[in-house]
Formats: structure tokens, sequence, C-alpha cells
């Protein structure tokens, strides 16, 4: 049974009739379909065939009640305030799957199960794509390639040129196309890989989120903020070409902390000195008396001279050799001493001579003397 009925897509619609027509209503037992009205008039008519709710369908000069894409309802769904007396009603197919097959023809073999299901209405095969991104091998095209959500078996890299890297400093020129999202991807350089920063047009390094930083960029962790002692400034100034930083010295006699925190002053070289690294312990009040090399009191920077031992032999001056004393001092020990007692007159000369090593006094012997 095939019969057209007048109706106009897309146009606009003043009353609900208006917007009702069924393609040829039956054709080899296939079902009909028709447009929707959704709402009051006047309106735009809509295809009704994607539309799971009911429609009404102008049949003949009444009406049924139907699904879109269905065969109508049973007659006890007719409305029959909307059908005229005498309007023929039509011969409904039964509600069987015979008009589904075995359902093992679906759009193609790659990205599709192999067997679908008939719908619930029963007209026609429903077939269940693969997930997106599944491999397929399409056999007409000669390559491994995956499935779309339009279950079609696509190669995603067939047209994609891999060179053009996130940048060129840090990232290789060429890359690779990913066939699961026909996406490129680039080898990163190695962190610390020198480039040229394009923003300042400066020398800098790649970072691990192979991004090119100049040397002097914060981000490239050059920190300018660690002099070399207390004696530099806190902040110091990157030098662009090299990334290195330069601090200025604090002035000489500034007071500082040294590595060992102990008190000091900063020297001309930039060095946190204590008062003993300063001024050193190596002026002993005597060097004929006292160790060269003395000790320092780091709280005070007052030296320490362990002195030799008394009557270590010192020299006085060109013509005169001391002894050093208990004081440290060195002192001629003969100085004081007036020999001029023999132990026996008659037989030592009246007159001795006084050891510079004991202060003591020694007496010759008279050769003529009997004694």
């Amino acid at each position: 049974m095939e019969k057209d009925y007048d109706f106009a897509i897309n146009e606009e619609c003043v009353k609900y009739n208006d917007c009702a027509k069924l393609l040829p209503f039956y054709k080899s037992g296939k079902a009909i379909f028709g447009t929707e009205y959704d709402g009051d008039g006047p309106h735009i008519c809509k295809t009704a065939e994607k539309f799971h709710i009911k429609m009404k369908y102008n049949f003949g000069d009444g009406w049924i009640n139907c699904f879109p894409g269905t065969r109508p309802l049973p007659e006890t769904e007719y409305y029959p305030e909307k059908v005229e007396t005498g309007t023929p009603k039509p011969t409904l197919p039964p509600p069987t799957t015979e008009y589904c097959g075995n359902c093992t023809n679906p759009p193609n073999q790659y990205c599709y199960l192999p067997e679908g299901e008939c719908n619930q209405e029963g007209n026609d095969c429903e077939y269940f794509k693969v997930p997106p991104g599944a491999a397929c091998l399409n056999v007409e095209k000669g390559a491994s390639r995956v499935c779309n959500k339009n279950g079609e078996c696509v190669d995603l890299c067939e047209s994609v040129t891999c060179n053009s890297p996130p940048n060129k400093e840090c990232f290789a020129m060429l890359g690779l196309c990913n066939p699961l999202t026909g996406k490129c991807t680039y080898d990163q350089h190695q962190e610390g890989t020198p480039c040229i920063d394009p923003r300042v047009d400066l020398p800098g390094r790649c970072n691990q989120d192979g991004l090119c930083l100049h040397l002097c960029d914060p981000m490239a962790n050059t920190m300018c903020s660690l002099p070399p002692s207390a004696c530099y400034v806190d902040e110091g100034v990157c030098e662009e070409a090299t990334g290195t930083c330069h601090y200025d010295k604090r002035p000489l006699g500034h007071s500082c902390i040294t590595e060992d925190n102990q008190a000091g002053w900063c020297d001309y070289s930039g060095r946190c000195l204590s008062p003993c690294g300063i001024l050193g312990c190596r002026t002993p009040p005597n060097r004929q008396c006292y160790v060269a090399n003395g000790q320092c009191e780091s709280w005070s920077g007052a030296c320490h001279y362990d002195r030799h031992p008394q009557g270590t032999l010192c020299q006085i001056s060109e013509n005169e050799v001391g002894q050093c004393n208990d004081y440290g001092e060195c002192v001629n020990v003969c100085k004081d001493v007036k020999c001029l007692s023999p132990p026996h007159p008659q037989c030592y000369l009246s007159t001795g001579v006084c050891n510079i090593m004991t202060g003591r006094c020694g007496y010759y012997r008279r050769i003529s003397a009997e004694c």
C-alpha cells in the first residue's frame, strides 16, 4: 500500500496538521517515517525519523498515533476523536523481527562487531562499533590503521607531517605521528643543552620542560643571591653572555662572620677572616727566645707564643752573645758579674772570666805559684 500526502518540511507551519505527512506509507514492507511538530504554531516542521517520541501522522483524512521510524501502533492506540467516520484503517504488519534477517552484515568488517542485533521495532539491524582508537587493518588501503568514532578504519597519520616541534631549540625538528591519535611527538633534547632563547636572543640552556631559558632567566635557576662569602654584597648581577653572577666586595675591615662562626673582618680579597687570620701570630716578642709561630685566641685575636728553654743561646749584638732567661729575654748573664774572687789567690790570678753559658767566673792558675 503506497500513498503520498502533502506536507512542508522545514517550512513554517501554522496548524498541527501542516506538520504531518507520511513518506510512502508501505513500500515493500518497510516502516513509515514522518515529521515532528514540537510546539505551538507557527513553527518549523522537523523530520521525525530520528526522534523516539510519539507522533501523529496524517493517514488519509484521519489521524493515527505512531512512533517515528516504526510501524503504526495497534488499533487500540488510535485516536478515535481524530479519525473521521468511515476512514479506512491500515492493515498493520505483524510485530515480528522478520525484516532484520541474521544481522551479520555490518557497515564494515574493520570497526564493527561482526554480528548485530535487531532493533526494538523489529525493522532494522543495529551494529556496534569497536572503541575509537582500536587497531584495524584496511585490506583495501594496505596499511595498519585505527577506528575512529564514526566506525571508519582510517590512517590518522596519512596526511600528517611532523616537522613543527613545540620549539626548535629544545626539540628534534622531525617527529613521529602517533597512529592512535594522529598527533605528532618529538624527542626532547637533554636538559642543559645549549640553545638561544628566542625571546631575548641570548644564550641559554634547555630545561626539563623543553623550554630554552636564557642563562640569567630566574626560571633557569641562575640565582645571583649566593655571594662567595660574607664580604660580598647579597645580590649580584648576572652576566647575560655567560650566566655568571658578579658580586661587589664589601669595604676592607667590614665586620663579618667566618665559616667557623667567628667574628671577623673582610680583607682585600673578599675573605672574611677572624682577627687571628688578619693579624697572624707570626710576630713573637723576640725571635731568639720564642717560637716563630704562636697560637691565636679566636675570640680576642691575641697571640700566645711558646718560649725557648732557659739558657738557650741568643745573639744580643754583633759582638755580644747571651742566653734566654725565664722571661723570654735574651740577656748577657755575665753583664753584672765581676770575677774578682779566685778560689785561692796564691794559686789563681785575681781576675777571672765570666762564662757566658753559665754566668759563672773562671780563673786562670798562676804558673809559678807553689800551691
